[in-house]
């Protein structure tokens, strides 16, 4: 189901935008979507970032540990 959205902008703004051959639903919804998407995104990166604050660090060398073991391995 789709929602109106109304936005108010000056005139001059959406002359200007229209003789340029600007879509201006076509803008703002693509505008939106693009805002939902990093707003997702930047969401998505707060958790994970609380999630990894949680867990314990790894010992020393335990990185380089895992990195010999998945060389030796191939």
């Amino acid at each position: 189901m789709n929602e109106v959205v109304s936005v108010r902008v000056k005139r001059e703004l959406k002359r200007r935008l229209e003789a340029s051959g600007v879509d201006l639903g076509d803008a703002i919804r693509k505008y939106l979507e693009e805002l939902a998407c990093k707003t997702q995104i930047k969401e998505s990166l707060r958790r994970l970032e609380q999630v990894t604050a949680e867990m314990p660090p790894l010992p020393a060398g335990s990185a380089a540990e895992i990195v010999r073991k998945d060389r030796d391995g191939h």
